[in-house]
């Protein structure tokens, strides 16, 4: 079917939507659209009622034709189109559903699209990056079990550990105050 045709039954509602009229936006971008086919095998499969949720104003099927268009443009969240509604919603809904790998029943129902492997390289890069924080996460966790933490024995000790950082400071403005450029004259002084 032609593209502009498609347009324009989405404008009127008939693109076979089920009668939901509010499912695609006019100005959505044709490179994330799944075809109704596509949507009820897709729908059928995924996991709870995930199918029939709507995030934000954002449906299921529009946040998968999102993220869809996302990695086939190879662009970033902030770049998504305001038709399919708040980036950053849209976003840790992404999140959240790579977290509990809801995008391998997408990629499953999605065997044979053409747009795939962009879904499939976003996910991956997102799950590596996620992988990455999460190591460098623990370790510094370990690092700072590991590592002897020098904390004063007793009151006193703090007390004059904060008395020692009180005189370097005492020390540092005195110095400040000395320098030849605040010990020339007043500009009261100068004036005369």
């Amino acid at each position: 079917m032609p593209e502009a045709h498609m347009v324009k039954q989405v404008r009127e509602g008939q693109a076979g939507d089920g009668g939901n009229r509010l499912l695609r936006h006019p100005e959505d971008p044709t490179e994330g659209w799944l075809a109704d086919a596509q949507w009820r095998y897709l729908a059928s499969r995924l996991p709870g009622k995930l199918a029939y949720n709507a995030v934000e104003g954002l449906g299921t099927r529009r946040f998968v034709e999102a993220v869809l268009w996302l990695a086939v443009t190879d662009s970033t969240w902030p770049e998504l189109p305001r038709s399919y509604g708040n980036f950053h919603a849209a976003y840790q809904r992404f999140v959240r559903w790579a977290r509990l790998d809801i995008w391998d029943y997408v990629s499953t129902c999605l065997a044979g699209d053409a747009r795939l492997p962009a879904l499939q390289r976003m996910v991956r890069l997102h799950n590596d990056v996620r992988r990455r924080r999460s190591r460098t996460a623990a370790k510094a966790a370990e690092q700072a079990d590991t590592a002897q933490v020098q904390r004063p024995a007793s009151l006193a000790e703090r007390v004059l550990q904060l008395e020692a950082r009180v005189q370097r400071a005492e020390r540092l403005l005195e110095a400040l105050f000395a320098s030849p450029a605040l010990t020339g004259t007043s500009i009261a002084e100068s004036r005369d």
